[in-house]
């Protein structure tokens, strides 16, 4: 089974410093079972900005959110959790954590 997370990793390394962070509600699913999403801004020391969009997200935990310096991804399917397929977790650090369904990173500039 090929690992989602690396090139997540690889694509996140060295973007630390959080633009903006924000948490939507899918408009098809408002109603009744939410389904929420996660998009951040995140950029270089060269200003380089690369946006992590992460789609059906739980367990979100936010304390601190001006840099995300050990942001990382792990591929969870092997536990087989409901929907899940990734978390992600500040490595020594406990700013951000979440899990969730798909992510995916995209350049900016």
């Amino acid at each position: 089974m090929t690992d989602l997370a690396e090139p997540l990793n690889q694509a996140l390394f060295g973007f630390t410093r959080v633009i903006s962070v924000e948490v939507f509600c899918d408009e098809s699913s408002c109603n009744d079972y939410p389904t929420y999403h996660f998009r951040a801004t995140l950029e270089n020391d060269k200003r380089q900005r690369i946006e992590l969009l992460s789609n059906e997200i739980t367990e979100l935990k936010l304390n601190c959110f001006h840099q995300f310096p050990y942001l990382r991804a792990s591929d969870v399917r092997a536990q087989q959790l409901d929907h899940v397929t990734l978390k992600f977790t500040e490595e020594g650090f406990d700013g951000i954590a979440f899990s969730c369904r798909k992510a995916e990173v995209r350049r900016l500039n």
